[in-house]
């Protein structure tokens, strides 16, 4: 299984994990640029984009993608009303909901570390946002405890 697969298969562990924090009547997978998934709940529809981040962990920064081999992508061509960004740690999870439109306020008043080059084969750019700067968006992940 190549890189591309073996992500795609942790990426959707993470979406089957989303779902337990969303209220919904039906959800649907997607698998393109546009969002993650989409949930309908009153006949109102929401989309989700997901995104789990290792390297958080030790940095203390989130990476928002916004442009990849040669095209706009990530924050640049969501539909997404939410990023559900996941912070992985050895052995937990922090969990962030972050509204699209505030990710965007952050990068146009420039309140982010820095703009780097990364991921795979080093083809994205993107935008570096402090942990620090959204922990008012952290989910406590307590009160879905069942």
């Amino acid at each position: 299984m190549n890189k591309f697969y073996s992500c795609l298969k942790d990426a959707k562990k993470y979406e089957i994990e989303t779902l337990k924090y969303l209220d919904f009547d039906k959800f649907e997978f997607n698998d393109d640029n546009r969002f993650d998934i989409k949930i309908i709940k009153d006949k109102i529809i929401k989309l989700i984009e997901v995104k789990k981040e290792i390297l958080a962990s030790k940095t203390g920064n989130i990476a928002i993608e916004y442009f990849c081999r040669g095209k706009p992508s990530g924050i640049d061509v969501t539909q997404a009303e939410d990023y559900y960004y996941y912070v992985v740690y050895k052995d937990r999870y922090r969990l962030f909901k972050l509204p699209v439109i505030d990710i965007k306020n952050i990068i146009k008043n420039k309140l982010y570390v820095r703009e780097c080059i990364g991921g795979d084969d080093m083809a994205s750019k993107m935008f570096l946002i402090s942990i620090k700067s959204i922990e008012k968006y952290e989910l406590d992940l307590n009160k879905y405890l069942k």
